[in-house]
């Protein structure tokens, strides 16, 4: 079963651009809040949002409203997200270096304010164009009919496979839209410090080059902080023609196999689970490939999501994947799947001797047919 791309998208309600130019002595950061119904001892907790490979590294501040106010001190070197939460309610924040001013003026978040904010009116203008996209609602329904589908017991093949084609044309169509947008966004507006941000929403939907291109027309000032630094990350390691990240996972045996091992062979880094009814589907082609160029210079690593060992020994046996297998076996949470922007599967990387990436997602005759290039 192909997991769905999660459309990374935050409906900010409000975002800080800072304009005083005093900072604190230590922070460049200063969050100052008002909170006129919120009883003293109140917990303000600050959450930073970070892309998943970064997900052990956000931040979480909590402090108490003292005479209905508050104050968060952080450090920043870009343009960062966050979400400001009072109990389960929780709005989000857009904040530069510098200092901002919070109003809370109801305990359930629905009213507040940022004073002294240029950035609030053009980012709420452009999540408003997002919340014009009726794509989504219709995209959404075709995602959970298949995911509801796949998971029941005894389902055919051939129905999942119109299912996934439903849910898959439907994405293609809501990327291309989105993608549209950002782009445009961008280029109308080329100094806004939410460029590196929207423009990492894309990162897997956009054309390589056209998002390669947008990046490198933004102005240096823009290129900090976590979104700039993880959009340069995958334009430099996950992009083709980048270098593969290494990884280091266990195998059947528990032994430890690195990428970097297999330097001096094309090697297809392939993604897959148990459980994924179009993985499964595809093994076969890949088995062909394998016995046809595996006595000259090419393998396969399969990095599994199971989360369970049993039933994925017995794929790797019922199916014949005589190559290396890996995994963490702990879904998908697997380290090696979020290094590599892994959201869904079947998903592979076809890397070269020198551990290059020269094609990405290629499967059946099309995989075939890229490595006749390469073994003749």
């Amino acid at each position: 079963m192909r997991s769905a791309k999660k459309i990374f998208r935050v409906s900010l309600y409000f975002v800080v651009l800072a304009t005083a130019p005093a900072v604190h002595a230590q922070s460049n950061l200063i969050i100052t809040g008002t909170a006129p119904l919120l009883t003293d001892g109140t917990e303000v907790s600050l959450r930073q949002i970070v892309p998943k490979r970064l997900s052990d590294r956000k931040v979480i501040k909590v402090t108490k409203v003292k005479q209905h106010a508050f104050q968060f001190n952080l450090y920043e070197a870009g343009a960062e997200l966050y979400y400001l939460s009072v109990g389960s309610h929780s709005r989000a924040l857009f904040t530069l270096p510098g200092h901002a001013n919070v109003l809370i003026a109801d305990s359930l978040l629905k009213k507040v304010t940022v004073t002294e904010n240029e950035t609030n009116t053009a980012f709420e203008k452009y999540d408003t164009m997002l919340d014009g996209v009726t794509l989504f609602k219709e995209y959404g329904r075709a995602r959970r009919a298949y995911d509801m589908y796949v998971h029941q017991p005894n389902t055919d093949s051939l129905a999942a496979g119109k299912k996934m084609q439903t849910r898959d044309s439907l994405q293609f169509l809501l990327n291309q839209q989105l993608c549209s947008i950002a782009s445009n966004w961008i280029q109308q507006n080329p100094n806004s410090p939410i460029n590196p941000y929207v423009a990492y929403t894309q990162a897997e939907y956009m054309p390589e080059d056209e998002l390669k291109n947008l990046y490198r027309s933004m102005p240096d000032n823009l290129k900090k902080g976590t979104w700039a630094n993880e959009l340069q990350y995958r334009i430099d390691s996950l992009f083709v023609g980048g270098q593969a990240p290494d990884f280091s996972q266990p195998d059947t045996l528990g032994k430890m196999v690195k990428l970097s091992h297999f330097r001096g062979k094309y090697v297809l880094v392939d993604f897959w689970a148990s459980w994924c009814v179009p993985c499964r589907a595809e093994i076969p082609d890949m088995v062909k490939v394998y016995q046809k160029l595996k006595n000259r210079d090419f393998t396969i690593v399969s990095i599994s999501l199971d989360d369970d060992k049993k039933p994925w020994l017995n794929a790797i046996k019922h199916d014949r994947l005589n190559w290396t297998n890996v995994s963490s076996l702990l879904g998908w949470q697997n380290p090696v799947a979020s290094q590599y922007y892994v959201t869904e599967i079947p998903d592979n990387y076809l890397l070269d001797p020198n551990g290059k990436i020269i094609a990405k997602n290629v499967h059946g005759a099309k995989l075939m047919s890229l490595l006749a290039e390469f073994f003749p």
